[in-house]
């Protein structure tokens, strides 16, 4: 790999390393069958998803605000637009679930085989008690993990890119980003780095503002590029950089 590139895989964590559709699921079944709700469990989740999303991404870019109460406000919403007499404290059916979150299967293996080639890094858009009880489920130790709560910032953000490459003393042009929501991938692209984008074969694809530099369908398969020296280091007029 020319210039020792990549010098770290930089990686998203929910729906990327980590399953969080148990969670959602979990907490849907258990507010849905409290109200006896007339509406499909599928249609809950991802109109309350939806408005999550909504609040967290205007977060990024205005006052930094925690996860939970973005979560909260959005159970909120959806109670509204569904007409059911819910309450905010029926969030805590997510909360509690936090410990339900695993790695996906081919993760704490693939993850391990990378690390022999690059440093493995990860931040999440989650609360750092939540996050390290996601990280302690994987079968090796990333490099290096943080937080939204650690940074005081929340991706697709550019400072918060830029406070975990400042921890590790790295620059977006020696960093892989890998992530599998859209917004994430478009956030780390126009912010340097070059991207796998993780489509996993359950996941509708969605087309990113940029084309991405790869496309994987699980983590072992970025394993195998990187055991294979496909990965490339970045061109120098790569959108995203500066040209010399």
């Amino acid at each position: 790999m020319a210039d020792d590139y990549p010098q770290a895989i930089f990686y998203d964590s929910k729906t990327t390393i980590f399953d969080w559709e148990q969670q959602w699921q979990t907490a849907t079944t258990a507010i849905m069958e409290k109200y006896d709700a007339d509406v499909s469990r599928e249609a809950f989740r991802t109109r309350w998803v939806k408005y999550m999303g909504g609040k967290f991404l205007s977060a990024g870019f205005t006052e930094y605000r925690d996860l939970d109460p973005c979560i909260r406000e959005a159970l909120v919403d959806t109670f509204d637009h569904f007409g059911i007499d819910g309450d905010a404290d029926d969030a805590d059916h997510f909360i509690d679930a936090y410990d339900e979150v695993e790695p996906f299967p081919e993760a704490s293996e693939a993850l391990a085989r990378q690390q022999e080639h690059t440093d493995v890094i990860t931040f999440s858009n989650v609360e750092t008690e939540y996050f390290h009880m996601m990280v302690d489920k994987l079968e090796m130790e990333p490099d290096f993990v943080g937080t939204m709560e650690d940074a005081g910032y929340i991706k697709p953000s550019p400072y918060a890119y830029r406070w975990v490459l400042d921890q590790m003393d790295l620059e977006p042009e020696e960093t892989l980003y890998c992530a599998a929501p859209i917004w994430d991938v478009n956030g780390a692209m126009a912010f340097g780095m070059k991207c796998a984008y993780l489509n996993r074969p359950d996941q509708a694809w969605r087309e990113p503002q940029r084309e991405p530099h790869y496309v994987i369908e699980d983590l072992a398969e970025l394993a195998d590029m990187l055991e294979d020296g496909e990965i490339t280091a970045p061109d120098r007029t790569e959108i995203g950089r500066v040209a010399e």
